[in-house]
């Protein structure tokens, strides 16, 4: 709102500049004209005397005038620029005041009426002149009206009383009809604003990238924008009328949504990311805002959503943090995703007083598979083995790779060696099966080091990870195809 108070006042001034200018032409014309009237009358160096001045005040207010043309806009400062122009107009004023000498040196009453209707008409035409700021007609026509009352004041006589009462009824009922104008003008200015600002927001939902829907306060949408049928397939005319919900995909539940128009009453917004669909059927991920918009009185008066489609976005991130987790061969996780299953089974346990399995596997004589084929037999060999051990493990339990041929499974909720030891022969057996690719078959075999927590002494994962290692050389020393527990003392 002050924005819009500070262009209006900007536009009121600038008027105030333009409108001048062909007022002081008309006031050095009306001043000439004044001068040759009374030269018979009146001494010619009095004369120009006061239409020197005036012609002076008048080539000054027209340097000022030209000076705001062509003033940058962006730099101007309006108070300082009302000022001067008040300033200017002022001393013309008062040199049109002066005037009243002229009724003083002259006995024709015949020029003593030309002299007033001379004033009256320039107090009366400068309204026009200074209707889009009043402050401006009053630092004009106030000295005039000051000087030539107090003259006829000072005559004393009823008619002359009688001439300066009409006098200040003349100027006040002008300085009211500047008043009037000013407000008219203010109104005009406004109303343009605004049906500027209504093009500007028809422009801006009109080519929005964003879909937005305008809502009514019983939530009906009202209107959408061209974005919004690109991005849901609905025109405007079919959801003209209807709920939002047409959008919904089902996938949010009610209290998201007794949310979300909770967080609309009490803040006025909410922004999220929403689930919805198209008219094809097609489910999609927008970011959606919801913005409930009010009059002056605090009344509800629509609803506005600006939404945007994030479905790629949030592929995209899926995929990264897929990729941060997650191996893209054997779709097992990672090393960074099993020192976060480690700790987590290692709370667990210390939870529920039972006690984890931590097992290194490594493939015996992987490497001379890629020599002899190629590592495109390699990697397919190592997925349907990686697949084949996942399947033999528990609900629960892990297994990730985290090197070439290396996998570590951790079993969580084993009572010791017993347990552990049926599972460590259930991967044995499903890793040397021999495994059919294009029109060969290859058989391999794993050594697996073993290690468990709790221990005596306090441990943590990345020593169990080492100990489990250490575990898996001793059983590719002892032979390979086998499992070898860590330092069984201490288990």
């Amino acid at each position: 709102m002050g924005r819009e108070k500070e262009q209006i006042r900007f536009e009121q001034i600038s008027l105030l500049y333009h409108n001048s200018t062909i007022g002081f032409a008309v006031s050095v014309i009306m001043g000439a004209l004044l001068c040759l009237i009374l030269l018979p009358h009146i001494s010619i160096h009095l004369l120009l005397s006061w239409f020197l001045s005036l012609l002076i005040i008048t080539v000054m207010r027209f340097l000022l005038t030209r000076r705001y043309q062509k003033a940058d806009t962006s730099t101007l400062i309006l108070r300082n620029w009302e000022r001067l122009f008040l300033l200017g107009t002022g001393l013309a004023g008062v040199v049109w005041g002066t005037a009243i000498l002229f009724l003083a040196l002259t006995d024709s009453n015949i020029h003593q009426l030309l002299i007033l209707l001379f004033l009256a008409g320039i107090i009366g035409g400068s309204v026009g002149v200074f209707s889009p700021i009043t402050r401006a007609y009053l630092a004009f026509a106030l000295p005039i009206t000051l000087f030539f009352s107090i003259w006829f004041l000072l005559i004393g006589d009823i008619f002359s009383i009688i001439i300066a009462i009409l006098i200040w009824v003349f100027f006040i009922s002008m300085a009211l009809a500047t008043r009037n104008s000013e407000q008219a003008i203010r109104r005009a200015l406004v109303l343009r604003f605004d049906n500027e600002k209504l093009q500007l927001a028809a422009t801006v939902f009109s080519h929005a990238k964003e879909g937005i829907i305008i809502a009514g306060p019983d939530g009906k949408i009202i209107d959408v924008n061209n974005a919004f049928q690109s991005l849901t397939g609905y025109t405007r005319d079919e959801v003209a009328g209807e709920n939002p919900n047409i959008l919904s995909s089902g996938k949010h539940d009610h209290k998201f949504y007794a949310s979300m128009w909770s967080d609309i009453k009490e803040n006025g917004y909410w922004s999220g990311e929403i689930s919805n669909k198209r008219k094809n059927g097609n489910a999609f991920v927008a970011k959606l805002t919801i913005s409930a918009v009010y009059d002056s009185k605090e009344s509800l008066q629509h609803y506005v959503g600006f939404f945007f489609d994030i479905t790629e976005r949030i592929k995209l991130e899926h995929q990264l943090k897929y990729l941060a987790y997650y191996d893209t061969l054997t779709n097992l996780p990672n090393r960074v995703l099993l020192a976060d299953r480690l700790n987590q089974a290692m709370l667990h346990t210390q939870r529920q007083e039972k006690r984890l399995a931590v097992i290194y596997l490594d493939l015996d004589d992987f490497k001379p598979v890629n020599d002899k084929h190629d590592h495109q037999t390699g990697d397919q060999l190592l997925t349907v083995i990686a697949n084949r051990m996942k399947q033999v493990l528990r609900e629960g339990d892990t297994i990730a790779r985290i090197g070439g041929d290396e996998f570590v499974v951790i079993l969580i909720d084993v009572s010791g060696r017993d347990e552990s030891g049926i599972l460590l022969k259930r991967l044995l057996t499903v890793v040397t099966e021999p495994v059919h690719i294009e029109n060969f078959t290859l058989q391999i075999s794993a050594s697996v080091g073993v290690t468990f927590y709790p221990q005596k002494e306090e441990i943590d994962a990345d020593q169990l990870l080492r100990q489990a290692d250490q575990a898996m050389y001793q059983a590719k020393l002892s032979g390979k195809n086998r499992y070898y527990y860590f330092d069984s003392e201490q288990v």
